[in-house]
Formats: structure tokens, sequence, C-alpha cells
């Protein structure tokens, strides 16, 4: 890194610290006033975290979803053995990702999944590699029951530097070339993806059946963000519940989209949650053969998702709805975000203890029905 470089991430990291500082006490007293006002369940702890990421301006959430320092990171105890395997980078004229995990030896596997994973952040934030630690755990979990699990991550391009289709057209590309340059079989591949990276992987099984390619085995959405137009009751409900804002999504679907006029151009893939159109391919048609959905209750999506997941079904799609009680949006990054740092920090055969990293625990037990399904 440059002299330069430093200096300018000096200076944004100042700028970050100066923010939260400044807008820290206003969203602390809005959170007190309004749990003197009014009752809640909510624990103290959990209603801070979650306003203060509500209330924390973009640039600071900004910061929070960069990836971590990767060369740092794979010099950590946990990942010794398969270091050099890790987050290699893959990139063409059509798209660009990392293998996260790839070829880690499994003695007499059963089964070889490689999961697609496609990031969240509201097509705005976000990064392929900001989840590592937690894809490396699920693919501890998954070898523990003699499944082979490679990671491949897609960094598609943010908005606005990109509009709509681009990101979908960067991930069937991404799809191509794991079926036809990795020579991975289709039935071999689960798509997966959180929030926005959800609504990319039903946009990516679309394509895959509008352009008549074999679909992968499965899919694994957490919390997708299923609805552009947010339109469940849940957005009224779960508003003081969640960390997300009506406000905030709103400006990453114009981001996304191109504003109003592309809201109608790209109508027939805004909104999931509603009961497909006759001229429209039936979810049964589109899905895989098992598709696994997680969500919080107190997640402003929770609405959507639970329609999306009816449609589905009636529509004839295998789909499984796991719904977390008193989890918000994007409780499993959450959860792992708290005990990171002390997973990074066992040995590499040392045993993880119940809860450290929740929030892929429960992805991995997610991925393993859906491999146990097909």
């Amino acid at each position: 890194m440059s002299h330069s470089e430093r200096e300018q991430g000096l200076t944004g990291l100042l700028l970050v610290i100066i923010l939260a500082c400044v807008h820290t006490p206003l969203i602390i007293a809005s959170m007190l006033a309004r749990r003197l006002s009014s009752k809640t369940d909510l624990s103290l702890r959990d209603d801070v975290l979650r306003s203060m990421l509500r209330g924390l301006p973009r640039q600071v959430k900004g910061y929070m979803m960069t990836p971590p320092n990767i060369p740092r990171l794979l010099d950590a105890p946990r990942f010794k053995p398969i270091r050099a395997t890790m987050c290699e980078p893959v990139s063409t004229h059509e798209f660009s990702g990392y293998w996260v995990c790839r070829g880690r030896c499994v003695e007499s596997p059963r089964r070889k999944v490689t999961l697609l994973w496609i990031h969240g952040g509201a097509y705005t934030l976000g990064d392929a590699l900001a989840s590592v630690p937690g894809h490396v755990y699920m693919v501890e979990i998954l070898a523990s029951r003699s499944v082979q699990l490679d990671v491949f991550s897609l960094q598609y391009t943010l908005a606005p530097a990109a509009t709509f289709p681009t990101q979908q057209n960067e991930a069937v590309a991404a799809y191509r070339y794991l079926v036809g340059e990795e020579k991975i079989a289709p039935g071999d591949i689960v798509v997966g993806g959180d929030s926005a990276g959800g609504h990319l992987s039903l946009l990516l099984l679309l394509a895959v059946h509008g352009e008549g390619l074999e679909r992968p085995s499965g899919a694994l959405l957490a919390y997708p963000w299923v609805d552009l137009t947010h339109s469940g009751d849940s957005f009224r409900r779960n508003k003081d519940r969640c960390m997300l804002t009506r406000a905030s999504l709103e400006k990453s679907v114009d981001a996304v989209l191109g504003g109003a006029e592309g809201r109608k151009k790209h109508a027939s893939v805004v909104n999931f949650a509603a009961p497909r159109g006759q001229k429209e391919a039936c979810w049964k048609d589109v899905l895989p053969r098992k598709t696994w959905v997680n969500v919080g209750a107190d997640d402003l999506f929770v609405d959507d998702v639970q329609a999306f997941c009816r449609n589905a079904e009636r529509d004839g799609a295998a789909i499984e709805l796991d719904l977390s009680r008193g989890k918000c949006h994007g409780w499993q990054t959450l959860d792992d975000k708290i005990g990171e740092r002390r997973y990074c920090a066992l040995g590499p055969s040392e045993e993880v203890s119940n809860g450290l990293m929740a929030g892929s625990q429960n992805l991995a037990d997610g991925l393993l029905k859906v491999i146990e399904a097909v």
C-alpha cells in the first residue's frame, strides 16, 4: 500500500469515527425516549445495537461492511493448514469473484458440493470476502458430515457504478464459469445469498431457466430481499425492531434500478412476494429441487419472505422456511461478527464452542438440509 493510500485510509477512518461520535448520543437518546414512552420486549442490548445500525450514517455502515485485512486474516491460527487455497481471485471480462475456500480434503466424502455465494448489502454495499471466517466454518461443519464443500463468492458490481441487469449478467457468467470452465455438474452446485444476494440469487435462477440451462441442485437464501417495493406489513410492525430502514432501502432501489424509469422497466423482477403472473414462469420451474430460506421474525422483510415462500409452495416448488424468533435482518452476520475474532484465534483442530459462530451454524444446517434432499 502506498503512502497516499495509507493517508486516504486514515482520513476515511477518522471521518467514520467523528460521524459515529456525533450521531451515537442522538441515537441512544431517541432509543431511550422510545422505550420510556412505549412497551417493548426487546432487550436493552438488542435495542441499542439495532438502533445504532439504523441510525448511523451510510459512511459508517460502509466502513463496517468492508472486508477484513485478508493477509492478516490468513495468518490466523485457525486457517494455517488451508491458507494456501483460501481467497483465490478469479477475474474475466464478464465477472469477478473468489474461491473463498476450495479443495479441503475430506476422506471418502459422500458428496462434493460447490456453494456459489452472493453477498448482501442492498446492491450498494458489501464485498465478496466479507464473510470468509463464516464460510470456512461452514466448510468445517460439512466436512464433519462427510461433505466436501467449496465456496465461490461473486464480486458483483455495486450500484450506482452499475445498474440492473449488470449484476444479473455477472451472476449468470459466474454460474457458466463453474459449469463450463471448472466442469462442476449443476447437480453439485447450490446457489446462495443473503439479503440483496438472495434477490440476485433468484434473478440468477430466473436467467438459468430463461436461457434453458440446467438448474443447480439447491438454493440457500438468508433473509432475501424478495420485494423491492416493500409492501409487507412488517415494514410498519418491525420498524423499531430491525436494523434496516425503509428510507435507506428505497435509495438503494433507485440506485440499482436507475430511478423511477428503471422501476417501470424492470417491474418483472421487483416484487417476488407477489404471485407469479400467467405469462411468467412459475417457481416450480425456476427454483431448484430444494430451496431453504431463513428470516428473522423481527426483520422488515419477514412478511414479504413468508409470502414468497407461500407462493412458491403453491406453485409446487420444494421450499422450506426457517423462521428465527427474536432475530432481525442480518442476524447470521451480526452473530458471527461477535465471535469471529475468537474463532480465528482457535487452533486448526480446536473445538468451536456452541453458539460461537451461530449464524454460520444456522446456514450450514440449512445447507445440509438442501444436500440431504437432493
